[in-house]
């Protein structure tokens, strides 16, 4: 019978640097995926960076100005339209018409415009900011007050009839928003309180 022989120092050694060797392709594997994952989000952070200038410019353009409100009741006025808002805590902003007609006044709600530009903010494209700019102007716009049943003939809404306010003076006030913000049909509800002075 034969008898196994013994392991040899090259044998001990030969075990030992295929470990070392092994570590060794792990280690540089490993190394090259973190390598990869900081290029990886070195590429979304500097496409994020890309997009500010853009973004800026576009976010600055906020045509609407805050709505007056009485220190006393904390009522909120419009007063292209001689319409008031009973304080209910929540702030607006408007924008009286640039047409000639003084009666037209457009009502938003900041908050939903901070949802919009939240969106904006976190896009990581030029072309998810781009795709944003739609919903945001249309939010911007708000709910448009008429007092006639004439839809807005703002070439850049697709306006949708949300409410008719009937006011204690007998006038109806027709709130218009468009599809592409449904978050207005909430202020155009709100403004259902709509009182005329």
């Amino acid at each position: 019978m034969k008898k196994p022989k013994k392991p040899t120092i090259n044998t001990a050694k030969s075990i030992k640097i295929t470990i070392i060797t092994l570590a060794v392709i792990a280690l540089l594997g490993y190394g090259s995926l973190y390598v990869i994952d900081g290029y990886n989000s070195y590429h979304r952070m500097s496409q994020q960076v890309s997009t500010e200038p853009i973004r800026s410019l576009i976010l600055q353009h906020d045509p609407n100005t805050p709505a007056p409100v009485d220190f006393k009741t904390g009522d909120i006025y419009f007063p292209n339209a001689h319409v008031y808002l009973p304080n209910n805590g929540r702030t607006y902003g408007y924008q009286a018409s640039q047409t000639d007609k003084p009666s037209e006044i457009a009502i938003t709600s900041p908050a939903i415009i901070e949802r919009r530009v939240s969106r904006m903010i976190q896009a990581g494209s030029i072309e998810a900011v781009f795709s944003g700019v739609p919903d945001y102007q249309a939010c911007l716009r708000g709910v448009t007050l008429m007092q006639t049943a004439t839809a807005p003939s703002d070439i850049y809404m697709n306006p949708i009839l949300a409410k008719a306010i009937k006011l204690g003076n007998g006038k109806i006030l027709y709130a218009y928003i468009e599809k592409s913000c449904p978050d207005n049909q909430s202020v155009a509800e709100q403004l259902s309180a709509l009182k005329p002075y």
